[in-house]
């Protein structure tokens, strides 16, 4: 083993340490957290994480499946059908993948790493995809079903027992709390329309730097829709 493979194991364990995981093959792991560009600029590294992220996406969504039919005998398919859609989304395994703190243990190429890539939405939940094909390699259905249900069930129970609705702001507001000294500011620059047809134009503030406007009915929509807006610029989501 080289001194780098040797500090890589080190780290790698420091993750299991943290998250409280265990894998028998802590390569399985490692290919987890290889994206593509760090492939493509590193001549003795085979592969990225892709296969194992295209497993972990199959293995996600059946043991959410699964959880949800033995959670909920009395929701209908709809219900079942919004929880999964909103528990497997990009921006709730992005959540998911910063808590396990998975930015830091990603190997990425230069260009990733210059453009922010360890808190790109799409490049993280992408990566915990790939964990979760890992941990299924590693240690069979048994032991991702146990991290699956320990990652998600607390959610699963709030999400059937009311409405289903991704907090924007809040995660606009996770996101920038250490990277502004400030927290963002919203302003609602006009108001236009008829009295029982108003459209709401309101901007953002965040560090110096505006970003809107965008419009709603209502403030707290128009508010809503820039903060997913910010959050799509911010976060970088697209096909990587």
């Amino acid at each position: 083993m080289t001194e780098l493979e040797e500090y890589r194991y080190s780290e790698l364990a420091k993750f299991q340490s943290i998250n409280r995981i265990s894998f028998h093959d802590v390569n399985l792991l490692n290919c987890a957290f290889i994206h593509k560009s760090y492939r493509n600029e590193t001549l003795h590294v085979a592969q990225d994480n892709e296969r194992l992220e295209f497993l972990g996406d199959s293995i996600l969504n059946f043991l959410v499946t699964d959880l949800l039919y033995r959670e909920y005998s009395g929701l209908s398919e709809g219900k079942l059908s919004k929880i999964k859609s909103f528990i497997t989304s990009g921006e709730f395994l992005f959540q998911k993948a910063r808590r396990m703190n998975i930015g830091e243990y990603l190997l990425l190429g230069k260009g990733e790493e210059a453009t922010g890539g360890r808190d790109k939405m799409s490049l993280l939940s992408n990566a915990y995809e790939a964990f979760i094909g890992a941990l299924y390699l590693d240690g069979g259905i048994r032991k991702a079903k146990a991290f699956i249900k320990k990652q998600f069930l607390k959610e699963i129970k709030t999400l059937g027992a009311g409405p289903i609705v991704f907090d924007y702001k809040a995660a606009l507001q996770e996101y920038i709390q250490n990277k502004a000294s400030q927290p963002p500011r919203y302003n609602v620059e006009k108001v236009t329309g008829p009295e029982h047809d108003k459209e709401y134009h309101v901007s953002i503030t965040i560090g110096g730097k505006t970003f809107g406007p965008e419009k709603g009915h209502t403030r707290k929509q128009a508010e809503k829709r820039l903060a997913k807006r910010v959050l799509d610029e911010l976060l970088l989501i697209k096909d990587v």
